[in-house]
């Protein structure tokens, strides 16, 4: 049972690195939030985008903006305090893993989850692609409806400064910008492991 459960374990939790951390370096990235603002023409609000970011690290409170924003902005912040949770885990479930395969001296388990790892992600970011290119207004959609249990997220540009700092073109970028970063890694991570296969037979 422990040699099918490890391999499943180890594929799952470095897939879920590999998401997680290109989105927790994208979510807190000031400078993809600024080169947004300009493209938006959206300079003017440095200092609101700066607040957002040092609020959803937790270092400073909202400031500016209605107290509707500032409730859908909680909702925001525990999505990703869920996905850092889940980043966190996955860290230890994965060093566990590779401890295990050390220990055992089956490092050809290692390079095979990884490679499978690689291979899940650049199909899943395919279809993420696909969906978002083609249906991306239902897909921003069920995205709310799914991960909101409110309608808080519905906002009036003319009163909510929120979706005027953020519109869907943000999101669109977010997530293209996500998938780019996520396919590299996952497209490294798999030539290295055909890499290694290779030398590994031609010292065979």
């Amino acid at each position: 049972m422990k040699k099918q459960i490890m391999p499943f374990i180890l594929i799952l939790s470095l897939s879920l690195l590999i998401i997680l951390t290109n989105f927790r370096l994208l979510v807190f990235d000031e400078e993809f939030y600024l080169d947004e603002a300009e493209k938006l023409n959206n300079l003017r609000y440095e200092d609101e985008y700066l607040n957002v970011i040092d609020y959803l690290k937790g270092d400073k409170p909202l400031m500016f903006f209605n107290e509707k924003e500032n409730l859908h902005m909680e909702d925001v912040k525990h999505l990703i305090q869920i996905a850092t949770s889940l980043w966190y885990i996955s860290i230890i479930f994965a060093i566990i893993s590779l401890f295990y395969f050390a220990y055992t001296h089956k490092y050809d388990k290692i390079f095979s989850a990884l490679r499978t790892s690689s291979i899940i992600i650049i199909i899943l970011l395919s279809i993420l692609t696909l969906l978002s290119i083609a249906f991306f207004d239902k897909f921003f959609l069920y995205f709310h409806k799914i991960f909101f249990t409110n309608d808080l997220w519905i906002l009036n540009p003319l009163r909510d400064l929120l979706i005027n700092l953020f519109p869907q073109q943000f999101f669109i970028d977010f997530i293209r910008k996500l998938i780019i970063q996520s396919y590299i890694v996952a497209i490294i991570a798999l030539l290295f492991t055909i890499l290694a296969k290779t030398l590994k037979k031609k010292k065979l």
